[in-house]
């Protein structure tokens, strides 16, 4: 816990102090860092799962979409897997940067962005496999 510097503080116990908050905003910044590409991949995941059935019900409902019928859902599960890939990328650079601050000051290696980006990895993996191979509710 960081405490508030006092008058009586001597000056290793200050600089300490300074380097404890100048540790703890280079974590708030990965965590804002993980946050916008939590939101970029959840983008590019949304749009690319919404291209790939929007585009698979109008093909079976007869409707032909050009010379290769198949190439909007291919691009639309292009897009998903780049979210997916995008999202796991960002997650593991946010894993070691937390290890490398907190190596030398002992606060929480795991945050609720991380969390959340790994909840959100699993999920697009399976409905991405469901989408390729036929399975599950997607």
């Amino acid at each position: 816990m960081i405490r508030k510097p006092t008058r009586t503080m001597t000056e290793a116990k200050k600089a300490e102090w300074e380097e404890d908050l100048n540790v703890e905003r280079t974590v708030l910044s990965a965590e804002r860092t993980l946050l916008a590409w939590i939101r970029t991949a959840i983008t590019m995941i949304a749009f690319g799962l919404t291209l790939t059935q929007v585009l698979t019900m109008l093909t079976a409902s007869g409707n032909r979409l050009g010379a290769h019928p198949e190439a909007p859902v291919r691009l639309g599960l292009a897009l998903t897997a780049l979210g997916l890939f995008a999202l796991v990328g960002a997650s593991v650079q946010h894993w070691i940067m937390l290890r490398q601050l907190t190596k030398d000051h002992p606060r929480r290696a795991w945050s609720f962005a991380l969390s959340v980006a790994m909840l959100l990895a699993l999920f697009t993996a399976l409905a991405l496999l469901g989408i390729l191979f036929d399975l599950g509710p997607f």
